[in-house]
């Protein structure tokens, strides 16, 4: 994808918000009589939890990002074909302004 491993990490600790809405639909089946209060009780705290440890490991993102770097550090380097691609789009854009944000709250 020519995406860094630096991206890839922050991408997924960033959009890791599926626990809010995985809480809606407990509610909704549990009600519906899709599973009993037990589980209802065992998937909101195993959910919960997830939240807690996604928000924690947002604020060590750089930790994370070193501690699984041996996995996903191959993504830095380019493959021939990455190269060749980008060697094209590179003399297509010239005097073009391209503007990006990234907010590390």
């Amino acid at each position: 994808s020519g995406l860094k491993s630096r991206t890839i990490v922050y991408t997924a600790l960033l959009h890791n918000s599926l626990g809010e809405k995985a809480l809606i639909l407990m509610v909704l089946a549990e009600r519906s009589g899709v599973f009993n209060r037990d589980i209802y009780a065992v998937l909101v705290t195993a959910t919960v939890m997830s939240l807690a440890v996604s928000a924690a490991l947002v604020l060590f993102v750089e930790n994370v990002l070193q501690f699984v770097h041996p996995v996903v550090g191959f993504m830095d380097n380019p493959s021939k074909d990455e190269i060749k691609r980008e060697g094209k789009v590179k003399n297509r854009f010239t005097d073009h302004i391209m503007i990006l944000g990234f907010n590390e709250t």
